[in-house]
């Protein structure tokens, strides 16, 4: 049985006797807490928690046959997802575990989607809460006197960094974004101390991300990172972050929605500051004009 298909809390316990002294202080805080808030599950709360150091948290990991504790939390928020799902069954009388809401009809459909959008529109409202002045103000000045910049974007942020790559382009900007993350992880390699990578990551915990940024860094360029969450192995590298969360973001909700539309906000904010004062329209409008079609008569 692969190990990503058995309940974290099981496979703790059934793991428990194996594990060092240490090891199962980690372990015994992880069953303790796991039904806690996100707070109580970054690797520096879990460390504090057990009296140990970050390390010693990564190990009981391994030893309980995960390859980190990364993949551990998203399991962790797996289990939550599921136990959630069994609870909302039981307490729906006269439906089977075979039905769901997808047998609503198409007014019913349409009127969960246009709450939905109620509950976006109010979290953008609040998009400014973890913003901070200071940083976008530093980030603008990194992508205004960068002399190449390099958008490092993998997974669902991937669209977002083509985006701000097209808005820069148009600008004027030396700019390059590459969709294959190994390109990206050779184009950073070639970056100069005169360079910025900007980094676009929800979770600040994509692996491919996470490599392309190393590399990155040890040329001495700047990173800007645009993320979800104000503590990541992601921030942790930046020389600046922009944080797009809200006071409803959880992880849990990061690994299964996923949404982005935060961090497209704060795009189009830079984009726009930055095309302040700009000249370089007069050489792109012309190109632009040739690629518009005339509706037919």
């Amino acid at each position: 049985m692969e190990i990503e298909t058995i309940p974290v809390r099981e496979r703790i316990r059934t793991m428990m006797p194996s594990l060092q002294t240490a090891e199962k202080r980690v372990a015994e805080y992880l069953l303790r807490h796991m039904d806690g808030s996100d707070s109580e599950l970054t690797v520096s709360a879990v460390a504090q928690g057990a009296g140990s150091s970050t390390g010693t948290v990564v190990r009981p990991c391994r030893s309980l046959g995960y390859r980190g504790y990364q993949q551990l939390h998203v399991l962790i928020a797996r289990d939550r997802l599921v136990s959630s799902a069994d609870d909302d069954h039981d307490g729906h009388s006269g439906r089977g575990h075979g039905q769901s809401d997808c047998a609503a009809t198409g007014p019913e459909l349409g009127a969960h989607a246009r709450e939905q959008a109620k509950t976006f529109a109010k979290q953008l409202s609040r998009l400014t809460d973890t913003l901070s002045s200071e940083d976008l103000g530093k980030t603008i000045a990194l992508l205004k006197t960068a002399k190449h910049i390099l958008i490092i974007a993998n997974g669902l942020s991937a669209p977002i960094g083509v985006s701000l790559m097209s808005r820069l382009l148009r600008n004027g900007f030396d700019v390059a974004y590459f969709n294959d993350a190994i390109d990206q992880h050779i184009a950073a390699k070639r970056l100069s101390p005169k360079s910025l990578a900007f980094v676009i990551s929800g979770s600040g915990l994509n692996s491919h991300t996470l490599a392309a940024v190393k590399a990155a860094k040890n040329t001495g360029a700047k990173i800007a990172a645009l993320t979800c969450f104000g503590t990541s192995l992601l921030t942790s590298m930046a020389d600046v972050s922009l944080i797009a969360g809200s006071s409803e973001f959880t992880f849990d909700g990061e690994i299964v929605n996923a949404s982005r539309i935060g961090l497209m906000m704060i795009v189009e904010v830079l984009a726009m500051e930055l095309a302040r004062g700009c000249d370089a329209s007069s050489q792109i409008l012309p190109i632009i004009s040739e690629h518009l079609a005339d509706t037919d008569d």
